[in-house]
């Protein structure tokens, strides 16, 4: 059979190819949780916003950089951008003409395609 070969590549392969350092603020794409619960995980969040190359906007609480803390396990610093007032912060970035998209993040489990909508949601 003729056809592209599957190139397989071993451990070894993968860390060498892995960036060496963070890479700096593309300021491109950023998850904001401008309102996160006390005690919540924003650890996992810094670790999934980290593999797409986005940006963690919070707002500076007490217990935020301990709640970043749970469940991180990146090996490097993170880029996380504090907000401040939430409000103000998203007056800036309107006035940024940047896109914005809201979600609410909750603590059940239920796969977008699934979940109930909100009433007024489209």
């Amino acid at each position: 059979m003729n056809g592209p070969q599957v190139r397989v590549r071993t451990p070894k392969d993968l860390r060498r190819e892995r960036r060496r350092r963070p890479h700096s603020c593309w300021d491109h794409l950023i998850a904001a949780p401008l309102w996160p619960l006390h005690g919540i995980n924003l650890g996992t969040l810094l670790r999934t916003r980290d593999a797409v190359g986005a940006c963690l906007a919070v707002p500076r609480l007490p217990w935020v950089p301990e709640a970043l803390g749970r469940g991180n396990t990146l090996r490097h610093p993170a880029c996380v951008h504090w907000t401040g007032n939430p409000i103000r912060w998203l007056e800036q970035q309107r006035e940024r003409d940047t896109a914005i998209v809201g979600v609410e993040l909750t603590r059940s489990r239920c796969a977008s395609a699934t979940c109930p909508q909100r009433a007024g949601a489209p």
